[in-house]
């Protein structure tokens, strides 16, 4: 039995009374963090270029534009709403989920919707499998993808999407193995493409978003895929180096949502998170003030050095430099979405502390990888005193993760320039209840701005 058709009828199988608390949990949790992802992504770095272009095509309105309010035909909705922003991720596979899946699952459920009530258990579901498809594959690859210069999120995303999407229109088992062998053709992505200019990245990964809602619709109209297309063509096209048991082993019993994802408390990408946590404690216990500095040393893993800038130009390059995460950490004391722009990073005690930066790759660290994600952090002051803290795994972690208070309190931050304090109570009203829904046509008129 191939790849394909192991997934597709675990995806056909599987029943929402299967799932444990905790998944359940988690994802809700994870649908709420999305959702005030893609409220802020809408004003802070819009999609209004492609949106503009979607209007002339004077297609049937299917699914909301988060945001935004219009609607477009559910594939093209979940383009459009797939924001990267501060999205959960996994250090197991290198990619980032909920960008990908749950677009395609809310653009797919409120379709659905016009013709048939769609509940909460059902989305639920959805969006779970999804996260399982990607994540197997993503894990089975990892990291070879990323030294190929691919990126993990966008190859492995339409079949996630395609998983979840097939799930909501309640097709045939073979018709998902389908679906899921031609979603295996959609990958496509480069990793450079993460520290481009915004919506680059966005569009690249709602391109994958897009295609797994197409390719369930045109496996449920007929069209026939490869079933050994995966181990035959796609897993060897992507990677040097690969574990299809990784994909089988435990289907259905051991799920990855819980206990391989992250939700992130800081902005930026997830490579600064653990030195600036460690920074954050140095400042913290040792009250030590960003004047008195005369030197930091990071200590890294390989994975995150190869991401790092370390002269970033822009405040989205900054996104990925190490330095001035760190930087902000000290002299802010956080790492919020506000801090990563042009004027923060040219800020003369930013660029004064980052000078005194340095960033370095400890091999003694990737020993630990990826079960850890560790990093050092060592200020050394100018009266000579050296404070040092190793951290091993960044706050929102699966073994350290956000309290429900710390997620709905990004939500709300992330969400209130978009939607008013009343709307945002009832999102996450919504959202706590969903599976108690047993039609969430509900949901969707909440995700229109202010």
């Amino acid at each position: 039995m191939g790849i394909a058709s192991i997934l597709g009828s675990y995806v056909y199988k599987a029943s929402y009374d299967d799932l444990p608390q905790n998944v359940i949990t988690g994802t809700k949790d994870r649908l709420l963090d999305f959702l005030g992802t893609a409220f802020d992504s809408y004003w802070r770095t819009p999609m209004e270029p492609v949106i503009r272009v979607l209007k002339t095509y004077g297609a049937k309105e299917e699914s909301t534009v988060i945001g935004e309010g219009m609607k477009l035909p559910c594939s093209l909705a979940a383009m459009v709403n797939s924001h990267y922003s501060i999205s959960d991720g996994s250090r197991f596979a290198s990619q980032h989920q909920a960008l990908i899946v749950i677009p395609a699952a809310l653009a797919v459920s409120e379709a659905g919707c016009s013709t048939k009530a769609v509940s909460g258990q059902e989305l639920i579901l959805a969006v779970v499998l999804g996260y399982e498809v990607m994540l197997r594959i993503g894990i089975a690859m990892y990291p070879s993808p990323v030294k190929r210069g691919f990126c993990p999120t966008t190859i492995h995303g339409p079949m996630g999407a395609a998983a979840a999407a097939s799930k909501l229109l309640g097709l045939d088992e073979e018709s998902i193995i389908n679906a899921l062998s031609i979603a295996s053709l959609m990958g496509h992505g480069l990793q450079v493409a993460d520290r481009a200019p915004h919506p680059l990245f966005s569009f690249q990964a709602g391109r994958a978003s897009e295609a797994g809602v197409l390719c369930a619709l045109v496996a449920q109209a007929g069209l026939r895929g490869s079933d050994d297309i995966l181990e035959e063509g796609f897993f060897p096209a992507f990677s040097d180096e690969y574990h299809l048991d990784v994909v089988e082993k435990d289907l259905g019993k051991d799920y990855m949502l819980p206990k391989k994802t992250y939700l992130k408390l800081h902005a930026g990408c997830h490579c600064l998170h653990i030195p600036a946590d460690a920074a954050l404690y140095l400042k913290n216990n040792y009250n030590i003030s960003w004047e008195d500095i005369e030197q930091v040393r990071i200590k890294q893993c390989a994975v995150p050095i190869t991401l790092d800038i370390s002269n970033p130009k822009t405040g989205r390059q900054a996104e990925y430099s190490q330095a001035f995460g760190v930087s902000v950490a000290l002299i802010y004391g956080d790492l919020s979405l506000d801090r990563f722009t042009d004027s923060t990073l040219w800020n003369d005690r930013i660029q004064q502390l980052m000078r005194k930066t340095i960033v370095e790759h400890d091999p003694e660290l990737d020993r630990e990888y990826p079960q850890k994600r560790p990093a050092i952090v060592e200020i050394t002051t100018k009266s000579g005193k050296v404070f040092s803290h190793k951290l091993d795994l960044a706050k929102g972690e699966p073994e350290n993760p956000l309290s429900k208070s710390e997620i709905e309190n990004k939500f709300n931050y992330m969400a209130s320039e978009v939607v008013n304090e009343e709307t945002r109570r009832k999102i996450i009203d919504y959202v706590n209840r969903l599976e108690t829904m047993e039609d969430i046509t509900g949901l969707f008129p909440l995700l229109v701005g202010k």
